[in-house]
């Protein structure tokens, strides 16, 4: 239970976005395009595997936001982008795409996209302008066009949150599973049970 409580440990204190332990990887993809598609992240040639690479993940993602928050919650994304914290974990989002998500345990699984969801948020806002950014609202289909290359599928905000997290329930707006039970090989990947406290530890980017 380690790197669920890391996930989300902070909860029993008064919510500051440095609490949330966060990630970030190098792959977006354009409304419409191949879900696999690769735009900026080589392909590894090694596998990445078990808790220790997760632990990693959330150490790292943790690091980023640690010093870099103004006021009581507003994210300094001009302050993440020049850290050298973010550095590292662009390094460590590059094996997001040799990580076998097989082979993880339900904690571990919750851990790694807590952390990669809230990153995703992180990285979409810096890539779309940071501080200058007018927010996520006024991008269509901002959740559904933003994520990283995980494994050998590529994850969107929408399918991190509603697909995995969410263990698959409807989709609020859609009111439709994100993954199709008998056709997405992304449905392996679910976690044992639904934790409502998910959605204490997510970070949207809504302001």
């Amino acid at each position: 239970m380690a790197l669920l409580s890391q996930a989300w440990g902070w909860l029993s204190r008064p919510f500051r976005a440095s609490h949330v332990p966060l990630n970030t990887a190098a792959h977006t993809r354009a409304a419409g395009a191949d879900a696999s598609m690769d735009v900026n992240v080589p392909k590894l040639g090694r596998s990445c595997t078990g808790s220790e690479f997760v632990q990693r993940v959330c150490q790292v993602a943790d690091a980023v936001l640690a010093h870099h928050v103004k006021g009581r919650n507003r994210v300094d994304y001009t302050a993440v982008a020049n850290s050298d914290a973010f550095v590292n974990w662009k390094a460590i989002a590059f094996q997001l795409q040799s990580l076998q998500l097989s082979q993880l345990s339900h904690d571990e699984t919750m851990a790694l996209f807590i952390n990669v969801y809230n990153m995703a948020t992180v990285h979409a806002i810096i890539h779309l302008g940071g501080d200058r950014f007018s927010g996520v609202l006024t991008v269509p289909k901002f959740w559904s066009t933003y994520g990283y290359l995980i494994g050998d599928h590529f994850f969107s905000l929408d399918d991190m949150e509603h697909g995995i997290l969410r263990c698959n329930r409807a989709h609020p707006s859609s009111k439709r599973r994100t993954f199709w039970p008998t056709s997405d090989p992304r449905v392996a990947f679910l976690p044992t049970r639904f934790d409502h406290r998910i959605h204490f530890a997510l970070v949207c980017g809504a302001r």
